[in-house]
C-alpha cells in the first residue's frame, strides 16, 4: 500500500509557511509524502496573447527555483518525502485537480489571500476550495504544531443528521490516532431540548469509543457570545490541535454552500480547521448499523 499523501498549496506569501508547517508535521504523524504545490495563475485572454513563449517559460522556471528554496528551507529538520510541482491554472481549480490526481488524503492551505474586500476574509480561492473538495481541506493561518494522538474538537450540529459526519470523524480519527471531543451549542430558544441533546451526544459518545477512540463531549448553552465563536473558545480552552467541521448545509439548491457559522469559525479560529463536506458518496460507503439511530435530527427524537 502506497503513503498516505498530502497536498499542500502555497502562494509565496508568509501566511503560506505555516500551512507548510503543518502539512510536514501531519505528514509525518501519519507516515505520510507531502506534495508542495504552487499554481501560477491562468492569465487573461489578451494578457495570454501578450506573452511570448519564452517569458512564460521564465515565468515557470522561476516560480519552480522559488518553490524549490522555500521548501527546501522549510522542511530541512523533517525526516519526509516531499514532491514540488508547479501548475497553471485557475487556482482553486488545479488544487482540487492535483489533490484527487494524486489521491490526496488531505489539502493543506491558508485560509486568507491578499484581497480589497472584507467579505473575502477566508479568501476566494480558500471558499471555493472548501466548497467544491471531496477532499478533506486544513486551513492554517497561525504557526501550529501537530503532537502525537492529536486532540481533535468536533464541532457537531445535532439540530441536523449527523450520520455521515460522525463516520467520517472516526475515520479521521483513526488515520491521525486522534481522540476527539464533541462540542455542540444549545440554542437559546432550544432550551427545553437539553434532555434530548445530552441524550444525542451521549449516544454519539459511545459510538466513538465502540471504535477504540476516546471521546469527550459538551454542551454549550448559547449565550451573549455567537455560537461559532462559542466553539472557537471552547476548542481553545481544550488545548486541541484541529477544529473539525462539515461546511455544506442542508441544501439541495446550492450545492458548494459553506454555511455561516461554518465560514465563521474558519475566519475566528487560530487553530487549523478541518472542513469535510458530507457528500452522498461517503453516506453510501456506511454500513455500521450502529450509525444508524444517527439518521434523524434532534427535533424529530421521541422524548
Amino acid at each position: 500500500m502506497g503513503k498516505n499523501k498530502i497536498l499542500v498549496a502555497l502562494d509565496f506569501k508568509t501566511q503560506s509557511i505555516p500551512s507548510l508547517i503543518f502539512a510536514a508535521g501531519l505528514a509525518r504523524l501519519i507516515n505520510g509524502k507531502l506534495t508542495c504545490l504552487y499554481v501560477i495563475e491562468e492569465p487573461g485572454y489578451v494578457t495570454n496573447m501578450v506573452l511570448s513563449d519564452d517569458l512564460k517559460i521564465k515565468i515557470r522556471r522561476e516560480a519552480e527555483k522559488k518553490l524549490a528554496q522555500v521548501v527546501h528551507e522549510n522542511l530541512s529538520t523533517y525526516d519526509i518525502p516531499f514532491e514540488i510541482i508547479v501548475g497553471k491554472g485557475k487556482v482553486y481549480n488545479k488544487i482540487i485537480e492535483t489533490a484527487a490526481s494524486i489521491n490526496a488524503q488531505f489539502i493543506v492551505m491558508g485560509k486568507h489571500e491578499a484581497s480589497g474586500f472584507k467579505m473575502n476574509y477566508a479568501g476566494t480561492n480558500t471558499l471555493h476550495i472548501i466548497g467544491e473538495s471531496k477532499i478533506p481541506v486544513i486551513t492554517v493561518n497561525y504557526p501550529s504544531e501537530v503532537h502525537s494522538g492529536p486532540h481533535i474538537a468536533l464541532a457537531l450540529d445535532l439540530e441536523a443528521p449527523v450520520k455521515e459526519k460522525v463516520a467520517k470523524t472516526i475515520e479521521t480519527a483513526r488515520l491521525l490516532q486522534a481522540n476527539v471531543s464533541v462540542i455542540s451549542v444549545l440554542r437559546s430558544d432550544w432550551q427545553h431540548l437539553e434532555n434530548k441533546f445530552n441524550r444525542r451526544l451521549s449516544e454519539v459518545q459511545k459510538i466513538f469509543e465502540k471504535y477504540n477512540i476516546s471521546c469527550s463531549t459538551k454542551l454549550l448553552k448559547e449565550n451573549k457570545e455567537n455560537i461559532a465563536k462559542e466553539i472557537v473558545l471552547y476548542a481553545q480552552h481544550l488545548n486541541c490541535d484541529l477544529i473539525m467541521l462539515m461546511t455544506q448545509q442542508e441544501l439541495d439548491i446550492h450545492d458548494y454552500y459553506v454555511g455561516e457559522t461554518a465560514l465563521e469559525i474558519i475566519h475566528r479560529s487560530q487553530l487549523p480547521v478541518l472542513s469535510i463536506i458530507p457528500h452522498p458518496d461517503i453516506r453510501d460507503q456506511i454500513s455500521d448499523t450502529t450509525l444508524e439511530s444517527l439518521i434523524d435530527p434532534i427535533g424529530v427524537l421521541e422524548v
